[in-house]
């Protein structure tokens, strides 16, 4: 039995027992914003990504989130109600939003004045929402967009804090064949900072075979099996793309965005064992990361439509052969 328990009500970087955050003034966040607890064991404090996080501040103890023990670094909160354990501390930290255009503007402020810089959008803001979903480590909020390809919604990594995407398309017989071929060039992309990374893959039935709930009517067999959800997790998280943003860029802006999409392509090109074509460059593919008056940072979108380049021996006459089923291009000699 803990000798204490404190009852504290968190509005997103705000921690004050029993009072509505959302209507504080901004100069009252800065002494508000940090939390010392349980005889300097750990703390509650802010970070640059925008999520809510507890801090091992000495060592040789240890801190609860939850289930979950750790002895040092620090653990995000990512849950709306969320018991957390300093030695013979106990705390039920509960999210509340009163009143979304003043927590809005308080955010904003305190984001402007204290870290000098934007606050994050509010698809990947720390507050937990009923509709998150946990895979893992990662807890999926909001959609962010959605189209042809399935849906994209943000997602935040509940241990680091750590942004990412969560691209969510239905598996079918029809599709099938088509996740796997996407998914395979994730695994062959180049690591550099305008292409996507890949975090994890997860399947709504655990099984990378596409298998019906009795697995009996599967690929396996060559029978049909029911749709199933697959998710992506990929990173870095881009919340526009160019087609929105292209005519708010200055002039400056376009031209460093050009010369990054330049960058990412010629990393598709010379791609090992194998260059890869993207096939598909368009604005709507050209994701913004982040951006200001001065720099901005793009990423390379949806591979979907990508092949692998393999040359063959030059073949007099024939021109270029593109075989779009198995995604590789074999490039044959015009001479």
């Amino acid at each position: 039995m803990f000798s204490m328990q404190i009852i504290c009500i968190l509005h997103v970087f705000l921690y004050v027992a029993r009072v509505e955050e959302s209507l504080l003034p901004a100069a009252m966040i800065a002494s508000t914003r940090d939390g010392a607890l349980g005889d300097n064991i750990g703390s509650f404090q802010e970070c640059l990504r925008g999520d809510v996080r507890v801090w091992m501040t000495q060592g040789g103890a240890s801190i609860f989130v939850g289930t979950e023990e750790f002895s040092a670094g620090s653990h995000a909160i990512t849950s709306r109600s969320q018991i957390v354990s300093f030695g013979n501390l106990t705390y039920c930290l509960e999210y509340v939003n009163a009143d979304e255009v003043t927590y809005q503007s308080n955010l904003n402020a305190y984001f402007r004045w204290y870290l000098s810089r934007p606050a994050p959008p509010p698809d990947i803001s720390a507050t937990p929402s009923p509709w998150d979903f946990t895979l893992d480590d990662w807890v999926c909020k909001g959609t962010a967009g959605s189209g042809g390809f399935g849906t994209v919604s943000a997602a935040k990594h509940r241990v680091t804090g750590e942004p990412a995407a969560a691209k969510t398309i239905v598996r079918t017989s029809k599709t099938m064949r088509d996740i796997a071929g996407e998914l395979s060039i994730l695994d062959h992309l180049p690591s550099h900072p305008q292409l996507l990374v890949k975090r994890g893959v997860y399947y709504e039935r655990g099984d990378t075979w596409f298998t019906s709930p009795e697995n009996e009517d599967d690929e396996r067999h060559g029978l049909p099996a029911r749709p199933e959800r697959v998710v992506f997790i990929i990173q870095p998280f881009a919340r526009l793309t160019l087609t929105e943003m292209l005519l708010k860029l200055s002039p400056d802006l376009r031209i460093i965005a050009f010369y990054q999409l330049l960058q990412g392509v010629h990393a598709l090109h010379n791609a090992s064992p194998f260059p890869l074509l993207h096939r598909d460059l368009k604005l709507s593919n050209i994701g913004v990361v982040s951006y200001d008056e001065r720099r901005i940072a793009v990423v390379i979108l949806d591979y979907g439509q990508t092949v692998q380049i393999h040359s063959q021996r030059p073949i007099s006459g024939k021109a270029a052969l593109l075989d779009t089923k198995r995604r590789t291009c074999y490039i044959r000699s015009m001479v």
